[in-house]
C-alpha cells in the first residue's frame, strides 16, 4: 500500500513542477523515488520517511539555486531591436506601435513626443516598452 503512496507522491511532485516550473516540487519527487526503492526493498516505514525527507531536503539545498539559475525562458523578444514601425496610436502609457501583429508601447530614448504615422527603428527594450528612434 504504501508503494501506490510513494508512487503518488512522485507523480503529483512531477506533474506540478511540469506545471509550474519552480523547481521546488522536483526534488520531493526525487526524495519519493528513493523512498519508493526502499520500500521495495522492505525497509520500516519509519526509515522510508526520514530517508525521503533527508533527500528531498539536501536535492532542494544544493541544486535549486543551480537549476533555477541555469534554466532561462527563451523569448525572442531582442529580434524586436533593428526592426522599423509606424506609430499607429496612443494610450495612456504613450505610443503604440505594431510589430509582428502585436502592439506595442513605444517611446523615444530622449524624450521626444511621437505622432501618429512617425516611422520608427526599435533601438532597445526598457520594461515592457520599445524605445524607438524616429526615422528621417
Amino acid at each position: 500500500m504504501i508503494n501506490i503512496v510513494w508512487l503518488g507522491i512522485v507523480a503529483f511532485s512531477m506533474i506540478l513542477e511540469f506545471f509550474t516550473r519552480t523547481f521546488f516540487t522536483l526534488w520531493f519527487g526525487l526524495g519519493a523515488i528513493v523512498a519508493f526503492v526502499l520500500s521495495l526493498l522492505g525497509v520500516p516505514l519509519p526509515v522510508q520517511i526520514v530517508t525521503f525527507l533527508v533527500i528531498s531536503l539536501v536535492l532542494l539545498g544544493v541544486f535549486r539555486q543551480y537549476a533555477v539559475k541555469s534554466y532561462k525562458y527563451k523569448t525572442n523578444i531582442h529580434e524586436l531591436i533593428g526592426q522599423e514601425a509606424i506609430i499607429c496610436g496612443e494610450n495612456a502609457n504613450g505610443s503604440l506601435l505594431r510589430l509582428n501583429g502585436i502592439e506595442w508601447t513605444a517611446e523615444t530614448e530622449d524624450g521626444k513626443a511621437l505622432n501618429i504615422g512617425d516611422r520608427v527603428l526599435v533601438r532597445g527594450i526598457r520594461g515592457i516598452k520599445l524605445l524607438v528612434k524616429t526615422k528621417s
